[in-house]
């Protein structure tokens, strides 16, 4: 395509995306990484032969697979009649692999549906049916006879007949099945290959890469198999990865490599991996934002202009003023203001800054304000 296209496009030089990568990005690892975890899962998205791989027995039973999403005429139409229900899926953190529920807003429709609880119950990775935390799914109730309880409801000790008592009993909750997914939350996620001895799926080294299961940091979310040429030298590591998709017939999602955080155990990069699972912005300001701000150096002191302090209100002169922000604080944005009244009792002032002065609407740093919203401490800086 590449040869062809290139001879009938005079003036065009046409090349292949590693062609364009080996020479004009071989400098930057992290490019080159991410482009080989893409290759390899596309290369191997058309390779379904591997059925005993996909249907690899667990410690329990074989896999069957999931069900089918249904046609989506016929989940709004349901969604009208009242007999499925939409909500955001929220995975238990103490019992991931069993319990999830769906958090229902309209409580009176669910009265309607014979429901009383505000959210629906899904027991088993096969009725929440390749959803993950956070997405927005539709969901089908039940019949009352395969109810069951919450965990929290079983009796004590974990027991069986406990279980058979809460599956039956006034405790059960009630349960749905995932039919369709409206919205997905797929996320960066950070993850963890362990070593070879411990590997749990695989497949061998290949030109088409190596697929193997790697296990998230969050473990509200199933493992994700990734196909990587780089496999040996991802063990120990923590790195991040996406999902890209998730088949009938597949019990895990796959997806690809994203970038490297460090090793496993490092200070660095465990806070890195609590930032980047909670969804904290820590990149530097860009130069652009950089120059929207005032200059503040030894050579070029930062002064407030003579009119804008005729227009406030001036307290320099007739209070004691100080900010109780520490030493290394990233927002100073406060300050107290004390002084003695003649009736011999103390004011004291609040104050806070006028962020409004410096930065003003639709500017670059306002726009990355939106993004953040807040400043994070961690424990080490």
């Amino acid at each position: 395509f590449v040869q062809s296209y290139g001879l009938r496009q005079p003036f065009v030089y046409v090349m292949h995306i590693s062609e364009y990568l080996n020479d004009f990005w071989s400098h930057d690892d992290s490019v080159m990484e991410l482009y080989q975890s893409l290759s390899a899962t596309w290369e191997s998205a058309d390779d379904r032969t591997d059925a005993p791989y996909l249907r690899k027995k667990s410690t329990r039973d074989a896999f069957g697979g999931y069900t089918e999403y249904l046609p989506t005429p016929m989940l709004q139409e349901g969604i009208r009649a009242g007999r499925y229900k939409v909500g955001k899926l929220a995975v238990s953190k103490h019992h991931a692999q069993r319990e999830a529920y769906v958090d229902m807003k309209g409580g009176s429709e669910m009265v309607k549906s014979g429901v009383s609880s505000a959210d629906i119950l899904i027991y088993g990775m096969d009725h929440r049916n390749r959803a993950v935390d956070g997405d927005e799914v539709i969901v089908e109730i039940l019949p009352c006879h395969q109810w069951t309880a919450r965990s929290g409801k079983l009796a004590y000790g974990n027991t069986g007949a406990g279980e058979e008592e809460g599956r039956n009993g006034s405790g059960a909750s009630p349960c749905g099945h995932v039919v369709g997914v409206r919205a997905r939350n797929w996320r960066e996620y950070v993850v963890y290959l362990p070593p070879k001895d411990t590997e749990t799926a695989g497949g061998g080294s290949s030109d088409k890469g190596k697929k193997v299961l790697v296990y998230p940091f969050d473990r509200r979310v199933p493992k994700i198999r990734i196909s990587t040429r780089q496999a040996d030298s991802l063990r120990g590591q923590r790195f991040v990865v996406r999902i890209d998709s998730w088949e009938k017939d597949s019990q895990y999602p796959n997806g690809h490599f994203v970038r490297s955080l460090g090793s496993a155990g490092e200070l660095e990069t465990e806070l890195t991996t609590i930032l980047v699972e909670n969804g904290i912005n820590v990149a530097p300001f860009t130069e652009a934002m950089e120059k929207e701000l005032p200059t503040n150096t030894a050579h070029k002191p930062w002064v407030m202009d003579p009119d804008e302090i005729k227009r406030r209100r001036d307290l320099r002169n007739t209070h004691l003023i100080f900010s109780i922000d520490p030493k290394g604080c990233e927002d100073v944005d406060d300050t107290l203001s004390i002084r003695m009244l003649a009736s011999g009792r103390i004011q004291l002032g609040i104050h806070i800054a006028d962020v409004t002065y410096f930065v003003h609407p639709g500017t670059h740093v306002d726009d990355e304000a939106k993004s953040r919203a807040t400043t994070v401490y961690l424990a080490d800086r």
